[in-house]
């Protein structure tokens, strides 16, 4: 059982470097094309840049956005559960 595990330890691993060489041969045929089509594009008058951002930008799916009203995230203070009313996600009991 030990040759087993070791066997698929090193199988991950294999895999792995495989799955960035693929992600580094991906970027760079994307990059050499964009860059081609930015070279097209100064050709008939138009300006533009190609730069590398590090790390990764934060989701415009409301997931990362802080509410106001509650200190919550996922939504903003017009859509608060907390708020009540029509406008919130989740209405609150009333007594």
């Amino acid at each position: 059982m030990p040759e087993t595990k070791a066997a698929t330890v090193l199988e991950v691993k294999r895999l792995e470097a495989t799955l960035a060489e693929v992600r580094e041969t991906t970027k760079n045929g994307l990059l050499a094309s964009i860059q081609g089509h930015i070279d097209e594009l100064r050709d008939i008058g138009f300006e533009y840049e190609l730069k590398a951002v590090e790390g990764q930008k934060t989701p415009k799916n409301g997931h990362s956005t802080k509410c106001s009203q509650c200190g919550g995230t996922g939504h903003t203070k017009r859509t608060c559960p907390q708020k009540g009313g029509n406008n919130g996600l989740v209405q609150q009991a009333k007594a």
